[in-house]
């Protein structure tokens, strides 16, 4: 049933990228044979209208300027609610399916020669999270789409656009469902681990500032840890090797250094994208929005960033203060001392545990000035929705 539950999932997918690069304007229905074009043109015919209508309110000095744009609108939009129609409805076939099981195995006591479902939808949720949990490395790549389709925005040009309000209110609802998942992740885990030490549960900025952190911090770690598991049973299978102990090397410390590097890479790419847009990015549309978020995610690492570079410093506090100026500007240990106290302090930890909710309740109202931040969190949320 987890295999089931993975090709469920694929399936989403691959009905997902069919909708986003679809061309072809005919409805499946009617190459299905199941209506004729013209029926089910004139039953859609009223809410095209009402679709065309909303559209030239909410666009009308965009759509005024671009008329041929109002029609690409009206289908785009009248596909999505089609799509979204089409995903209820399977999920209410499998409900009613798992339901019908139900019923004949357990009132009529009929034995099923099939495993599936029949416990109502609470055991689809158990098997998406069985499935959540297998396949977890597959999903390395989302944290790397998500810094790179940023910088991408940085510097190609944009060619697409968006209306600030129809934005304003699509991220309002994606933000809602966003730190739902967030909030549940963290009391989850939080109730895992409080049970173990028989502890209360809490739920702590911390939980959700550790969360974030973690979405790019692991990233590199997953990508390592399928390099050395694919070599690792490749010398098994090859070799007869035996691969139940590391013999190549101090895995953990190169784990150190690559998220060292990693999150240190980060930081100079924010900076860098500042400097590229004072220079060059300001006379683009939209690129401002992207640099805020990668600014962002570099100040989510800063933190863990400058613990790794500085945190264990042999330079104590004490020897930093009896050096002279000139010592002083040439000893690496009283820069890593000067460091760690700027950032590793409670009052910056604070300001960083609160920056990302605080981006993320201002970020619906940013989009009515700034609608590409929208765009960039929509793809944000396809990307990363796995790992939640």
């Amino acid at each position: 049933m987890v295999w089931f539950t993975l090709i469920f999932f694929f399936c989403f997918l691959a009905s997902l990228f069919r909708l986003v690069g679809k061309t072809d304007t005919t409805w499946q229905v009617v190459k299905w044979g199941l209506v004729e074009e013209q029926v089910f043109t004139d039953a859609l015919a009223p809410f095209v209208s009402w679709l065309r209508s909303l559209a030239l309110v909410a666009r009308s000095e965009y759509f005024t300027q671009h008329p041929q744009l109002v029609q690409t609108y009206v289908t785009m939009t009248l596909q999505f609610i089609c799509w979204v129609l089409s995903l209820v409805l399977f999920m209410f076939l499998i409900f009613v399916l798992t339901e019908l099981l139900k019923f004949i195995q357990r009132v009529c006591g009929l034995k099923l020669p099939i495993v599936w479902p029949d416990e109502t939808m609470r055991w689809w949720g158990r098997l998406l999270i069985s499935m959540d949990n297998l396949t977890y490395f597959l999903w390395f790549w989302t944290a790397f789409f998500w810094i790179g389709f940023n910088y991408y925005s940085i510097f190609a040009k944009r060619t697409y656009h968006f209306s600030s309000t129809g934005m304003f209110s699509f991220m309002l609802a994606v933000q809602v469902l966003s730190w739902g998942m967030v909030i549940a992740a963290s009391l989850r885990y939080t109730l895992s681990t409080s049970m173990e030490a028989n502890e209360v549960i809490s739920l702590s900025m911390d939980n959700i500032w550790r969360s974030t952190q973690l979405f790019y911090i692991s990233a590199p770690l997953l990508l390592y840890s399928i390099i050395k598991g694919v070599q690792d049973y490749m010398r098994y299978q090859m070799y007869g090797e035996d691969i139940s102990f590391w013999v190549g090397g101090d895995r953990g410390a190169m784990s150190t250094n690559l998220v060292k590097y990693w999150t240190l890479l980060l930081i100079m790419g924010a900076i860098g994208a500042w400097i590229y847009y004072c220079v060059e990015g300001r006379k683009h549309t939209g690129v401002l929005s992207a640099v805020i978020i990668v600014t962002l995610i570099a100040l989510d690492v800063l933190h863990p960033c400058t613990y790794l570079w500085v945190g264990r410093t042999k330079m104590s506090p004490e020897k930093a203060a009896q050096l002279t100026w000139s010592q002083a500007l040439v000893t690496r240990g009283w820069w890593e001392v000067q460091i760690g106290r700027l950032i590793l302090n409670q009052t910056v930890t604070g300001f960083m545990k609160w920056l990302g909710p605080a981006w993320f309740v201002m970020m619906p109202l940013l989009t009515l000035v700034m609608p590409y931040i929208g765009v960039n969190q929509a793809f944000m949320m396809i990307g990363s929705a796995t790992n939640r």
